[in-house]
Order: structure tokens, then C-alpha cells, then sequence
């Protein structure tokens, strides 16, 4: 799978987020190979990270014109400025025995790794992070 981060500052994140809801969520889940999408916000900071996960790259690729669009009219309608819009590729999505829901805390860390080593470090997390991660009673899904 492959995932968009949209990270937006100095925005209304409650705008935002009924923006996200009424308008932007029946756009992005009507595209093809969308997965999910999740957001989450620092309103004191006027932070806003929005995550949508796709099936593939080219799913992802495809959405891009229908996504920008949602993006600058979001702008307009939440303020604030678009920081950045990052692409990567999703590789371990793991949820726990109780679902998230909303106004659940998300914790977003992103972590370069030597491309050489990708594979056994995502073996490594499979087998010997994540259950740790997920048996945490307050945990409520993974993903890398």
C-alpha cells in the first residue's frame, strides 16, 4: 500500500476537521484503490496531518487531480497554509482487538532507514516490535 501525508499549519483544526467529514472524505473515498484515510491536530499549535492510504502507487498517482483540488479548496475554507505532502510506501498496517476510532490519538513518527536494509528491518519490526506495540492495551493499530 501507499500513503499521502498532508501536514497543514497555522489552520483552524476544527474547521478543518468538519471539512475533512462533510466535504473532503465523499471525494477521496469515491477514488479508486483508496484504503482509509486519518487525521490528526494539534489545535493549540494549528497543526493539521491528514493520511489517506491507497492500494497502490498508481491509485495514489490517480487521485492526485482530485486531491489537489480538495486540498486548495480546504485552504480556503479552514486557512492556514499547506506545509508539505509526502509520499511513501505503507508496508506493515496492523490493527488491534479494538478498532480506532475517532478522537482517538494518533502518534506520528517518521524514521529514515537505509534502503539496503529495508527488508530485514521491516522483518525485524514484524516479528519483534509489533507484538509488543500491540499488546499494549491502549493501542489500538499499527502501521509502518
Amino acid at each position: 500500500m501507499f500513503a499521502r501525508n498532508i501536514v497543514y499549519t497555522g489552520t483552524d483544526v476544527d474547521r478543518a476537521v468538519e471539512f475533512l467529514d462533510k466535504e473532503a472524505a465523499p471525494v477521496v473515498t469515491q477514488q479508486k484503490g483508496f484504503v482509509q484515510v486519518a487525521a490528526a491536530g494539534d489545535r493549540a499549535a494549528g497543526l493539521m496531518s491528514i493520511l489517506s492510504v491507497w492500494e497502490t502507487l498508481e491509485d495514489l498517482q490517480a487521485s492526485e487531480s482530485a486531491m489537489t483540488k480538495v486540498r486548495q479548496e480546504g485552504v480556503g475554507r479552514f486557512g492556514g497554509e499547506l506545509a508539505s505532502v509526502d509520499i511513501f510506501e505503507q508496508v506493515v498496517m496492523e490493527v488491534g482487538k479494538n478498532p480506532p476510532q475517532p478522537g482517538c490519538v494518533i502518534r506520528i513518527q517518521n524514521t529514515r532507514l537505509d534502503v539496503g536494509a529495508i527488508d530485514e528491518v521491516i522483518g525485524f519490526f514484524r516479528t519483534e516490535i509489533l507484538p509488543g506495540i500491540l499488546g499494549t492495551p491502549e493501542v489500538r493499530a499499527c502501521a509502518t
